[in-house]
């Protein structure tokens, strides 16, 4: 088994086949719909048959993977619509919480909190915007929590987070940065007392923060990227913004749409009350690994 398709995992596959021709090989593709679809990723062949040297060489290395796997919707759409992947042995089967996660929530304790986890201020997590759409909402007695580790490397999020309380010192009250928990009984204790989970991310493989805060039941508002759109039953049982997905974003248009969608659930306009037990359910018989691991998929490939 391997993980993600680049140079080496195809090499290794290849000659793997080549020395032990019985030997299984699968490869977990962790990948985005960015990657999947930009001209630079060589990983992923448009051709449909082989006209030249690489192209041969690269049918051969994928010829050596007897299963290849990817996360998401529209991850797989994209490859399946590639001519070279058509008829591979390729399979949409997402990423799984363990059976820990398999337990009832007790609804009664969530608070009026709202949260976001993740690595705080990178250009990936995109933050700023969410504490933009924070910034003009009317708040009353909700509280928001960010919880993660604060970017240092792509830009000084501390300072930018000064700044930001500088223009709004009223919000200091409202907001707490907890840093990072490691601790995943903590963390899980957060998701099951938070009401809303905002995940405002430029782009994801997956996600995988947006499925341990949907098995604890809170209502998902969030970008279309990674698994946000599968893990709420397209969208059924949460916000995706619309022109959100990974590459064409308008985050004006995203801005104002978390703005105008938190306003209403503050308010008490949209109930999201009704969503919980049927959103925490619906992970429960999609996103638990003693499922996933029973997919027919697999099953075939080990015969």
């Amino acid at each position: 088994m391997m993980f993600h398709i680049d140079v080496y995992s195809l090499y290794f596959a290849f000659f793997c086949k080549m020395f032990f021709p019985r030997i299984k090989t699968y490869v977990k593709l962790d990948a985005s719909i960015v990657s999947i679809t930009s001209e630079q990723k060589l990983e992923y062949p448009n051709f449909k048959n082989p006209r030249t040297i690489k192209e041969y060489i690269k049918t051969w290395q994928y010829n050596s993977i007897d299963l290849l796997t990817v996360e998401t919707t529209s991850a797989f759409d994209a490859l399946k619509a590639k001519p070279f992947f058509q008829n591979r042995n390729i399979h949409l089967i997402p990423n799984g919480l363990d059976d820990g996660y398999n337990k009832k929530i007790n609804f009664a304790h969530k608070q009026k909190t709202i949260i976001t986890v993740g690595r705080l201020g990178s250009y990936q997590k995109n933050t700023e915007l969410l504490l933009e759409v924070i910034a003009q909402l009317h708040l009353y007695d909700w509280k928001i929590k960010l919880i993660g580790e604060l970017e240092t490397k792509e830009q000084n999020f501390q300072s930018y987070l000064d700044t930001f309380f500088a223009h709004y010192p009223a919000l200091k009250a409202a907001v707490t940065l907890t840093g990072s928990i490691s601790d995943s009984e903590a963390l899980q204790k957060e998701y099951e007392a938070a009401s809303i989970f905002v995940f405002p991310s430029r782009h994801e493989s997956f996600g995988i923060a947006t499925l341990e805060a949907a098995s604890a039941g809170c209502y998902i508002v969030a970008t279309n990227v990674g698994a946000a759109y599968d893990i709420t039953k397209q969208g059924t049982l949460g916000f995706i913004c619309d022109t959100s997905s990974a590459g064409k974003q308008n985050e004006d248009s995203i801005k104002q749409q978390m703005i105008e969608h938190l306003q209403k659930i503050i308010d008490g306009t949209i109930s999201i009350a009704d969503k919980r037990q049927e959103q925490s359910q619906y992970v429960q018989d999609h996103f638990l690994m003693q499922t996933i691991i029973s997919k027919q998929c697999f099953k075939q490939w080990i015969k």
